[in-house]
């Protein structure tokens, strides 16, 4: 009885998630205790690394199905991999070679292996399923909780009150605003899920709540990728006509542009705050740096062919990153962070990854309304990450993030069943005709003989 209970309570969606607080975990520590930006060292992000391989290989074992597709799927990986490798080696003998590249490409082979591979077969419940998002929304309020507790002040000013902060910084305990936006933005897509399954007001409160943290970040990716997200979920659903939709549409349309000619004419020191604390019009023109950082990498990818087609490798492509007195490590966009990794191969192949998730989930037999919730993530994601490099298929709290909860997740759910959560199988009823045995009723006809056979479905974690 305690084994199966533990079994219940760990399953694999809830260690998935386990799996993303502890690659967090060094991130709030280090923040939550100084209000500081820090980033992780390599050396918490391998730790956390080992102990993600170690959680997926106890939950995995002998419940790896090799059928053709995953086999497929990973003669595919280690095509690339090979790629990337043999353009590391021709680093080393350029004397271009980052030691880090290598690391970085295991990480990669390791991650897909794990968490979309072995995952293709996998079947689990669909109750464990949201468990999961239950669990990131619990994460979210405890984020947001952490948000007004360190960042009173910041949050007073930003709505006018008590002294004034030039340049609030509100992230919770992560290292910068845009992530903490990003995170919300996870964590919005969760509780969204659950409430369309159980409709119950704490969602919606919730909801709010992680909307009113998400403004204060004063992100603008991630709160224009919430917005468009929230547009796409309004188009797709059935709750209204296509009448109701276009007049709220033009609707709110008008309404933006009536409040921002009132506010730009009539009180411009609000339209002032505005502008220089979210808006920041005066860094429009080049994305906030953006265009800068993509014209180095687009000058990487077209001073020789191979690296377009094969790419240099991430560390390389970095190394290289310096604009003025400031240095970044990421080019703020996946799609030219995969081409510098690994070429037009790699981009290809998570490009690859991304459409059999999708591919899988249209196909699986999740309701309709749950399908067209995932088509909205995943092309609000796909614009979200053009500005943003979340994603690379490498360690970090970000790409754990991603990986888990755009392709592990979604796999998952399409692949999922539906059981009973007490017993943790699914009955099946099959009636037999036993031919000619037959039986006397009240009235004293003959009925047949039914035989009834339970059969239980085995293997899901």
């Amino acid at each position: 009885m305690r084994m199966k209970r533990m079994k219940e309570i760990f399953n694999l969606p809830v260690v998935l998630f386990i799996i993303i607080l502890v690659n967090y975990m060094p991130l709030i520590i280090s923040n939550m205790m100084s209000k500081a930006s820090l980033g992780v060292s390599t050396k918490d992000m391998m730790i956390c690394f080992i102990i993600e391989i170690i959680l997926l290989l106890i939950m995995l074992y002998k419940k790896v199905e090799f059928t053709k597709i995953s086999k497929g799927n990973f003669i595919a990986l280690l095509l690339i991999i090979i790629v990337l490798l043999v353009i590391q080696v021709k680093n080393f003998f350029m004397n271009e070679f980052d030691f880090f590249d290598v690391i970085n490409i295991d990480c990669i082979l390791i991650n897909i292996t794990l968490l979309y591979v072995a995952m293709l077969n996998i079947k689990t419940s669909k109750v464990y399923i949201y468990r999961f998002f239950k669990g990131m929304i619990a994460f979210g309020i405890v984020a947001c909780i952490v948000n007004t507790v360190l960042y009173w002040n910041e949050i007073c000013s930003t709505l006018g009150i008590g002294a004034y902060i030039e340049y609030p910084n509100i992230k919770s305990f992560f290292a910068n605003r845009n992530q903490f936006a990003f995170f919300l933005f996870v964590a919005l897509i969760a509780n969204y899920m659950v409430l369309e399954k159980e409709n119950k007001i704490c969602y919606k409160i919730i909801f709010v709540l992680f909307m009113i943290n998400l403004v204060l970040t004063m992100s603008r990716t991630g709160i224009l990728a919430v917005l468009i997200w929230l547009g796409l979920v309004f188009l797709i659903t059935d709750k209204f006509s296509k009448k109701t939709k276009i007049y709220v549409v033009f609707g709110m349309i008008a309404l933006a542009i009536i409040s921002l000619v009132i506010i730009v004419n009539f009180f411009p020191e609000i339209w002032t705050k505005i502008d220089t604390k979210f808006l920041r019009l005066d860094q429009l023109g080049n994305l906030s740096g953006r265009t800068d950082i993509w014209d180095v990498g687009n000058k990487i990818l077209v001073s020789d062919p191979l690296n377009f087609l094969f790419g240099v490798g991430r560390f390389k492509s970095t190394s290289v990153l310096h604009l003025g007195s400031k240095t970044f490590t990421q080019f703020h966009n996946i799609y030219l962070d995969l081409l510098l990794t690994g070429g037009i191969s790699l981009l290809l192949y998570v490009l690859f990854i991304y459409g059999t998730v999708i591919r899988k989930v249209m196909k699986s037999n999740l309701s309709k309304s749950v399908k067209k919730i995932y088509i909205t993530i995943f092309i609000t994601y796909g614009i979200y990450i053009f500005f943003e490099s979340f994603g690379r298929f490498s360690i970090g709290s970000s790409d754990t993030l991603c990986l888990i909860f755009f392709i592990t997740i979604p796999l998952l759910h399409a692949n999922s069943i539906d059981e009973d959560s007490k017993d943790n199988k699914v009955e099946k009823t099959i009636k037999i005709n036993t031919g000619n045995d037959f039986i006397e009723n009240e009235e004293g006809k003959e009925n047949k003989i039914i035989d009834t056979i339970d059969v239980d479905n085995k293997g899901e974690i």
